[in-house]
């Protein structure tokens, strides 16, 4: 069987923070492309100690001056990917595992110590009329579980199916059956059904997109079960060439299994630009925020008008305006900031 290897790599970065040791990144990648549309992938990432660096000892344990090469090793990120593809069906798996040593902070991961994997296969159907031009019915799954005591942490699995359609739409909707995590002291089930669908109908509505979720939700604070609801829906109108509108809705609401309620939140926003020719533009932006809690309630009003002129290829001219006004206690929204900026940028020619 022949196989091509595409491009190994191995590098190390260098990282210093104050008052923190030094950190050396070793990540070791390569890829596999296989007969029958098989492609694997996988990369792995080392935190390794700068062992001359003096109090290397780190208050977060991420690191200690004279760790060993194999030790440090150890506090690693690894990352598999296994793909198929062929004409009437498709195989996706993918896994990592974050150490608890890994670092964790600046940006890196949110979470360390967690094994996870997903996998999903999935048929292809090509209809031959009607609205949709491709369906995918698939089959996925995922699982995690913590590295030390390897205390499940979320398993779940998810029939669903992706499609592609007239109106230059696609989109997928999945139903997590039996989704179990662990909060607190315990497995909590929340299946929910979940989706995202996009579209591009004509000129006139050139965008809209539509994703939410509904069904199990958990209350992460106070570990316990319940049902809501998590919907977006935006939307772009182009009445002439020079102008267009995106509106873009935010809603979420989550309530106990008894009913109580444990917050509602929303957001709405209206952007309109106008174009006046390929130099200059002006845009206006509103949003409005809401949360209501169980014993409280906050809510935001922003404005903001922004005037961008383009003097050639190279500089760039922006002039703006914005104002902040929040809810106070009395249901009154309140100015809290006005502010007015300009920024010139300049692209230089080497």
């Amino acid at each position: 069987m022949s196989t091509a290897w595409y491009a190994p790599q191995l590098g190390i970065a260098t990282m210093a923070a104050t008052n923190q040791p030094q950190l050396d990144l070793a990540s070791i990648r390569g890829a596999f492309a296989l007969p029958e549309g098989i492609y694997l992938y996988s990369h792995a990432v080392g935190c390794l100690p700068h062992v001359a660096r003096e109090g290397a000892a780190a208050s977060d344990g991420i690191v200690a001056s004279g760790v060993g090469f194999d030790e440090a090793f150890r506090r690693l990120r690894q990352g598999r990917v296994y793909s198929r593809d062929v004409p009437r069906y498709d195989i996706w798996s993918e896994g990592s595992w974050f150490t608890r040593g890994f670092r964790a902070d600046n940006g890196f991961v949110p979470q360390v110590g967690t094994r996870w994997v997903y996998s999903e296969i999935g048929a292809h159907v090509y209809p031959g009329r009607g609205f949709f031009s491709f369906l995918r019915p698939y089959v996925g799954g995922d699982a995690s579980q913590k590295t030390d005591d390897r205390q499940t942490t979320r398993i779940g699995v998810a029939p669903g199916f992706y499609f592609r359609g007239k109106w230059g739409s696609d989109g997928w909707i999945q139903y997590w059956v039996g989704r179990r995590e662990w909060v607190g002291n315990r497995m909590i089930a929340s299946p929910f059904l979940q989706w995202n669908m996009h579209a591009a109908p004509s000129r006139l509505i050139p965008s809209i997109d539509f994703r939410g979720s509904f069904g199990g939700l958990i209350d992460y604070a106070g570990a316990r079960p319940g049902r809501g609801d998590s919907i977006t829906l935006g939307a772009a109108l182009r009445p002439t060439d020079h102008f267009e509108l995106q509106n873009d809705l935010q809603h979420q609401r989550l309530r106990l299994r008894s009913g109580e309620p444990v917050f509602t939140a929303m957001i709405e926003r209206l952007k309109a630009t106008y174009t006046f020719n390929s130099r200059s533009l002006v845009r206006l932006i509103g949003q409005y925020a809401d949360l209501d809690q169980q014993d409280a309630r906050s809510g935001s009003v922003s404005t903001s008008a922004l005037y961008g002129y383009k003097l050639n290829w190279q500089t760039v001219f922006f002039v703006g305006y914005g104002d902040q006004r929040v809810l106070d206690d009395a249901a009154v929204y309140r100015p809290s900031g006005r502010s007015v900026f300009m920024k010139v940028a300049y692209a230089f020619q080497r």
